[in-house]
C-alpha cells in the first residue's frame, strides 16, 4: 500500500500552475495528507559587474518575498478547503534546486506541479523546471498539463 502523508504543490501563480492545484487537493484528500504549497523567488539574472545599491536590492528582494507569501496565503485561503492541513513556504533561489531541497527536507511523498509552454529555442536553452524536477526528485512527481498548453 502506498502511503502519502505530505504532498508538495509548487506554483508560480500562473494559470498553468493554478490548474494543477485541484489535483494536489484531490491527492491530499484521498490520502488524508498535509498539503505543502511552495513558491520560489528567483534571484535576478544580472551581469556580475552590475552595480546594485545593496540596501535597495535587499529591500526589493524582501518585498518580493513578502508579496509572494501574501499571494500564496490568498491562494490557499481561496482555493484549499479549510479542513486540509496546509504548510506555506516561500524560498529564495533557483526553482529546481529549491523544490528538490524542500522535498528532501520536508520528507515529501509526492510533488504535484504543472508543465509550462516553453518550446523551441527557449526550451533548448533553459529546459523545463518540471522535467528537471521529475529527473532528480526523491519522490514521485505528478505533472499536470493545462489543456491550453500546445
Amino acid at each position: 500500500m502506498i502511503e502519502i502523508q505530505r504532498v508538495l504543490f509548487t506554483t508560480d501563480f500562473s494559470d498553468y500552475s493554478r490548474y494543477a492545484l485541484p489535483y494536489a487537493i484531490t491527492m491530499v484528500q484521498k490520502f488524508d495528507a498535509t498539503l505543502h504549497a511552495l513558491y520560489v523567488v528567483e534571484p535576478p539574472n544580472t551581469p556580475a559587474d552590475f552595480a546594485w545599491d545593496q540596501i535597495g536590492y535587499d529591500d526589493l528582494e524582501q518585498a518580493h518575498i513578502d508579496h509572494a507569501r501574501q499571494s500564496l496565503e490568498k491562494l490557499v485561503i481561496s482555493e484549499v478547503p479549510e479542513e486540509i492541513d496546509t504548510e506555506i513556504a516561500v524560498h529564495l533561489g533557483r526553482s529546481v534546486r529549491e523544490i528538490l531541497n524542500y522535498a528532501r527536507e520536508e520528507d515529501i511523498d509526492m510533488i504535484v506541479m504543472s508543465t509550462h509552454g516553453r518550446s523551441g529555442l527557449e526550451h533548448i536553452l533553459f529546459g523545463s523546471t518540471a522535467e528537471k524536477v521529475v529527473r532528480q526528485s526523491p519522490c514521485p512527481v505528478l505533472t499536470i498539463r493545462h489543456p491550453d498548453h500546445s
